[in-house]
């Protein structure tokens, strides 16, 4: 039964909202409707990653100052694209034949967008624009070296060239559509049998804007704990703790990566997280926090951490194929 002393509070607070002076949201802050509205209702991965992507700082925090080269094709913001990095003086016309050239002869005929330093030889700059590449070139950046490639960036000289890349794909798949899709690729060691983006198996998935495809080296001998350089790579930035945790796990490799833009930019952004010793010491808290683990190749160290340890599988759809299992063979 309701008692006169509930009948008058009840009575005020009806008059109180009819004329507009207490709401809910007088009893419920802002900040608690968000907190029981990701309790009550989660986002799912693809809300998620719009979360991360908004996030991301834009790519003139980076001070990259990237050019397109005229002479080449200009970029198409719908086109699918494959966008690779050759960033080094010392790659040939001949290795643009192998990547450009064998990309171009399947019948793709969206954009491939290289990303290039600005000391070529004309030789190779000619041989992208014979094969009707997209050319940027990434100035005041030096990269020395042909297999051990370090570069001069944000003030320091030890940035691995593959590395480095993916702070170049954010700035240009920020120039593309979030229809379009995307192969981040090697350059000199990639060569192309048929176009990538018209491989059936996977046309029924590509709907997905966080959808992602990454692959594997062989198994069992590219197994993590019995290859010494990716193990040394995940042992010496995160330690040996987790390289022991994921070291049952075949290699994946990072120099292959398809999927929506958004996945990609999404996927470049988390590698890059990765030179923040901070966020490394998440999984071992052991390590000082200036430890620098800064090596040529390491982004593979840190993309099958991220991979073994599920962080792109909260933000992204990960469909992972084993070496010769799909249209990407990685070895």
């Amino acid at each position: 039964m309701v008692t006169s002393v509930q009948f008058w509070i009840l009575a005020v607070w009806c008059v109180s909202v009819a004329l507009g002076e207490f709401t809910y949201r007088d009893i419920f802050s802002s900040d608690s409707e968000a907190l029981l509205h990701a309790i009550i209702k989660p986002p799912n991965k693809a809300e998620k990653l719009q979360q991360l992507l908004a996030t991301m700082p834009p790519s003139s925090t980076y001070k990259l100052k990237i050019t397109h080269n005229t002479a080449s094709k200009p970029i198409t913001p719908s086109n699918n694209v494959i966008m690779t990095a050759a960033l080094s003086s010392t790659y040939t016309a001949r290795d643009v034949s192998h990547f450009v050239g064998t990309a171009r002869r399947t019948g793709f005929k969206g954009d491939i967008v290289v990303a290039i330093l600005d000391k070529i030889e004309d030789k190779t700059l000619q041989r992208l624009y014979r094969f009707n590449a997209t050319v940027l070139t990434v100035h005041d950046t030096a990269c020395s070296g042909r297999d051990n490639i370090l570069c001069t960036f944000m003030g320091r000289a030890d940035i691995p060239v593959t590395l480095l890349r993916f702070f170049v794909f954010q700035d240009l798949l920020a120039r593309y559509s979030p229809q379009s899709k995307v192969l981040l690729s090697d350059f000199r060691d990639v060569i192309f049998q048929s176009d990538p983006f018209r491989y059936k198996p996977l046309m029924n998935v590509w709907q997905r804007s966080n959808q992602i495809f990454m692959f594997q080296e062989t198994h069992p001998n590219r197994v993590i704990n019995r290859d010494s350089q990716n193990l040394y790579w995940i042992s010496l930035c995160y330690g040996n703790g987790v390289a022991r945790t994921i070291g049952t796990n075949t290699i994946s490799t990072s120099g292959l990566i398809m999927g929506s833009r958004d996945a990609a930019l999404a996927y470049s952004f988390l590698i890059t997280t990765q030179m923040n010793p901070a966020l490394r010491n998440m999984y071992n808290e052991t390590l000082p926090d200036d430890h620098n683990c800064m090596r040529f190749g390491v982004d593979q160290g840190f993309h099958n951490v991220l991979l073994y340890q599920q962080v792109f599988s909260k933000f992204l759809d990960v469909k992972l194929y084993a070496q010769d299992s799909a249209w990407g063979g990685a070895v």
